[in-house]
């Protein structure tokens, strides 16, 4: 009953149905220059960096290679990816070690991969030799500065007891990664993306290791001012950072486990960010990023949706597949923050119709609805509600959607997996145990993995009933 009545009020305003998710007229289904500029330079300073500077031989190059291509589409949103990306990293990695790799990229694929939750001894030992490679090898800056910030992370505070040569490098590291800082803000080629993020990382490390997150992003800042990259970019990277400083102060817990002064804070810092970000789009009007990261700050603000939907159109305009911006204009959407369960849904509707698929906005909509399902009183978190799915115009609306996912990347594990679990929590037997028939019994384990057996066992009961 109380599924029933949850439904009941997520489709009260309305029910829309999809025919058909093939890309109307007009449909942008080519890359963004935004897009493409971050593809081009990751898979030069990752895959080509391995052809050039990596440690080859022919027992292992071909793993390897796969590994560090499928760290490459992950780390630049490729949306020609499958999503299996973290798998093969995983998985890839491992096989070129077996045959005696030990070089750095790989090492990095299989830290960046491996599940925290399963393992952070193995993600650090990982970080960690890929760190020790990365000190002497010739990748390019960026690269290098990334897993070394990266290796600081794991390593610090980090204790392997069972390891007696294990050794808490973070400093080091920190150290190493910073001091590439000046060769990697002078590249003119990196995206301002990258750089965005590379600035988070660098803030990341800042907080674990410093205690205060700005200490060492103060430090890149004065080094973006010497760079060839503009004011406007390097104010958007500080704005972005000042929205992760606001969230330091704030916690992660809910709102009635925020103290009065992590609320204060929270608030002078989310206003920080706004003038930042502001003066960066007043500089320059063509700054994506800047747009981006306000949608981030309207929401963290409660601002009216007016506001938030001229941010969002000035980011999309600058970007039609900025999938981030759509993200965060989601999330503004959500219960939770400014919106409701409808207005999420109106949302993904709206993307799936538009059919951009170069920015893999259609998918959206599938992933309001496990979003939703994670709100249900009957979800048993890592596991949505499998009721709320099993209604008919939920079902309309997804399968074309996986249909369409997997015309285009049939190859993908992960997304077979999901609309087999869903084609079987909505009843559709037949559906579920095709998807389980081309998975040859092995569905993805990222995706649940209890539910997935479970959902396994039921299809295999059922095909012995007909």
């Amino acid at each position: 009953m109380k599924t029933r009545v949850f439904c009941a009020v997520c489709f009260s305003a309305f029910v829309a149905v999809i025919p058909s998710l093939a890309a109307p007229k007009g449909a942008t289904n080519e890359l963004s220059e935004r897009q493409t500029r971050r593809i081009a330079y990751v898979k030069r300073v990752f895959v080509d960096g391995y052809q050039t500077h990596g440690k080859k031989d022919a027992k292992w190059d071909a793993p390897a290679r796969d590994a560090i291509a499928a760290t490459a589409r992950f780390w630049s949103e490729d949306p020609d990816g499958n999503d299996d990306e973290i798998a093969d990293m995983f998985n890839k990695s491992a096989e070129a070690m077996a045959a005696g790799c030990d070089d750095a990229l790989v090492h990095f694929a299989r830290g960046r991969a491996a599940d925290s939750r399963a393992s952070r001894e193995l993600k650090a030992r990982e970080y960690d030799k890929a760190a020790q490679e990365m000190l002497q090898a010739k990748y390019a800056p960026y690269v290098r500065a990334e897993v070394l910030l990266g290796a600081a992370s794991w390593a610090n505070g980090m204790v392997i007891a069972a390891d007696a040569a294990w050794k808490d490098n973070s400093e080091k590291y920190m150290d190493a990664g910073m001091a590439l800082m000046p060769e990697v803000v002078a590249d003119q080629q990196l995206p301002p993306a990258q750089l965005v993020t590379l600035i988070g990382t660098t803030g990341a490390v800042s907080r674990k290791i410093k205690g205060d997150r700005l200490v060492l992003v103060e430090k890149v800042m004065t080094m973006l001012e010497k760079s060839p990259h503009p004011k406007s970019l390097a104010l958007s990277a500080l704005g972005s950072e000042m929205i992760n400083y606001a969230w330091d102060a704030r916690g992660s817990g809910y709102a009635n486990t925020v103290t009065p002064e992590g609320w204060k804070l929270f608030r002078e810092r989310i206003g920080l960010a706004r003038k930042l970000l502001e003066e960066a789009w007043k500089l320059d009007q063509t700054n994506c990023e800047a747009a981006t990261w306000m949608l981030t700050v309207i929401m963290a603000q409660s601002r009216p949706r007016d506001e938030m939907e001229l941010w969002f159109k000035r980011a999309m305009k600058l970007d039609p597949c900025n999938k981030r911006a759509c993200i965060q204009k989601m999330n503004y959407l959500d219960p939770k923050w400014n919106g409701s369960i409808n207005e999420m849904l109106e949302f993904g509707h709206e993307l799936a119709k538009q059919g951009n698929w170069a920015g893999g906005l259609p998918l959206m909509l599938e992933d309001a609805y496990w979003t939703i399902a994670f709100k249900s009183p009957l979800a048993k978190p890592p596991v949505p509600d499998p009721l709320w799915f099993n209604q008919p115009e939920i079902w309309k609306d997804v399968q074309p959607i996986y249909e369409e996912k997997l015309r285009r990347a049939p190859e993908s594990r992960l997304w077979r997996t999901k609309y087999m679990v869903v084609a079987a929590w909505t009843e559709h037997w037949d559906v579920a145990n095709e998807q389980l028939q081309k998975l040859n019994g092995k569905p993805s384990r990222r995706l649940i993995g209890e539910a997935v057996a479970d959902v396994q066992r039921k299809i295999e009961e059922h095909a012995k009933q007909k």
